[in-house]
């Protein structure tokens, strides 16, 4: 006797979902687990529905502008390290916002407010 197996395309195509689905969770998981190059590189791919499923891209593609965000305690280490020389954000600023406006791969950005003497050195300097 013969077993005829049936095809069922809405079978085949809810596993290819759920699998896809599963599949762009991990990867970006393990992008934000691991930063740098594989954020990039999933960011890249979130871009790219030529090249992955739809299902990659619906959760990728939010990490070219929703990155996790660094902790304000490393921001300001590398501000003060970087930008300042050393010196403390409360030197230069009079207000640096705790949240930033918004964070991605390679930057996080905060808004802050210049004191009136850092402003004017910077005036000096640039004219």
């Amino acid at each position: 006797s013969q077993v005829l197996l049936r095809w069922d395309d809405d079978k085949v195509a809810s596993a290819w979902t759920s699998q896809n689905n599963r599949g762009g969770k991990e990867v970006k998981r393990l992008a934000e687990k691991f930063e740098g190059y594989y954020l990039k590189s999933a960011q890249w791919l979130g871009a790219r529905p030529d090249l992955v499923p739809e299902e990659w891209v619906s959760h990728l593609a939010p990490l070219q502008d929703e990155c996790p965000l660094m902790p304000l305690e490393e921001v300001t280490r590398v501000v003060e390290a970087d930008l300042l020389g050393g010196e403390a954000l409360s030197t230069v600023f009079e207000r640096f916002d705790d949240v930033p406006l918004g964070s991605a791969s390679i930057a996080q950005v905060h808004s802050a407010r210049l004191t009136r003497q850092a402003a004017a050195a910077a005036r000096r300097q640039g004219g």
